[in-house]
Parts: structure tokens; C-alpha cells; sequence
């Protein structure tokens, strides 16, 4: 039904790790909260099941042109709501 692989070959062996590495990089979790700055940064793990997570992030820029008489404050908020569902890995 199904054929080995000859690993002898360093080409199959490459060929096999290469193919088989992403599926250890799909999914990962952990009981330790894991934040991440809203907008600017990514987390690799997922929540777990049942566990809501708020994150927020505030930011706060002044800008002055002197050439357009120009100055401003600005102001902003970046939130991500993330919730486990289902199974440990999926958010």
C-alpha cells in the first residue's frame, strides 16, 4: 500500500524534513499569558479554551511643522479582544 522512503539518499532526508517541518510551527500553546502590543506585534500562541484576553495599546504623537504652521496632538487606541474556542490552538 504504501512505499518507505529511502532515507540513505541526504536529498530524501532534506526532501522529508522540509516537508514535514511547518506542521510543527502550525499551532502552540501555553498557560502563561502571552501579550502582545495591539497593531504592532503578533502573538504565536493561542489563548486556550475559555479564556478571554483584552489587549490595549495607547499611543501618543505631537507634530509640528514650522513651513505650514502646522502643529497637532494626536491621540490613539489600539485593542485586540481574543477568546479561546473550541480547542486549545484555535482562537
Amino acid at each position: 500500500m504504501f512505499r518507505a522512503v529511502e532515507l540513505k539518499n541526504p536529498k530524501n532526508a532534506l526532501f522529508l524534513v522540509a516537508l514535514l517541518a511547518p506542521l510543527l510551527g502550525i499551532c502552540q500553546y501555553t498557560d502563561v499569558i502571552n501579550s502582545n502590543r495591539p497593531g504592532l506585534s503578533v502573538s504565536a500562541y493561542a489563548v486556550g479554551k475559555g479564556v478571554p484576553q483584552l489587549e490595549l495599546g495607547f499611543s501618543y504623537e505631537k507634530r509640528d511643522h514650522a513651513d505650514l504652521n502646522y502643529d497637532s496632538n494626536v491621540y490613539g487606541m489600539d485593542y485586540s479582544v481574543r477568546y479561546g474556542l473550541l480547542l486549545e490552538n484555535l482562537e
